[in-house]
């Protein structure tokens, strides 16, 4: 694949993910199928839970946590694809890292605002804007790990083949 092809990918997989992300903080004007598939998702994860021994997904005990993990692991993926796509690399005119974290972190306060302003039941919320802080910073603090093991096996490999 040439530079451009992944470059291009990895913008088409962030910007998509964004995308999938303002459908599903719209939920309740989507259609029936996205509900269907969230609800799926729910199940899935139920059956699972239940077959190992957990409860995490469906708990009654600990208030809003599948909405609050949700959100976690959603800005996450989004901090790790927009690490990917425009953090900093080996060339020149990358963003930096904390400007990729001050922008996610933007961008969610947004989606909370425009929750409250475009959907009919739901409303911004303080604890969703916190959990999609730490998704952000646990995305980016991923990313950067993975780059840098990447980087690493990238320059082992030089060293024993120069």
């Amino acid at each position: 694949m040439t530079v451009v092809a992944g470059r291009l990918l990895r913008y088409l997989l962030f910007f998509g993910f964004l995308a999938v992300v303002s459908v599903l903080s719209l939920a309740d004007r989507a259609p029936r199928q996205v509900r269907g598939v969230l609800q799926a998702g729910q199940s899935i994860g139920s059956r699972v839970e239940r077959r190992f021994g957990l409860d995490v997904v469906d708990r009654g005990d600990i208030p809003f946590a599948f909405d609050t993990i949700g959100h976690l692991v959603l800005w996450a993926i989004a901090a790790f694809l927009a690490y990917i796509a425009f953090g900093p690399g080996d060339r020149r005119g990358r963003t930096s890292t904390s400007f990729l974290v001050v922008a996610l972190i933007t961008l969610s306060a947004g989606v909370e605002v425009g929750q409250g302003l475009l959907s009919s039941s739901r409303h911004p919320e303080m604890l969703d804007l916190i959990a999609n802080s730490v998704g952000v910073a646990l995305g980016t603090l991923v990313a950067i790990s993975v780059s840098a093991v990447i980087g690493l096996f990238g320059a082992v490999a030089r060293s024993l083949t120069g």
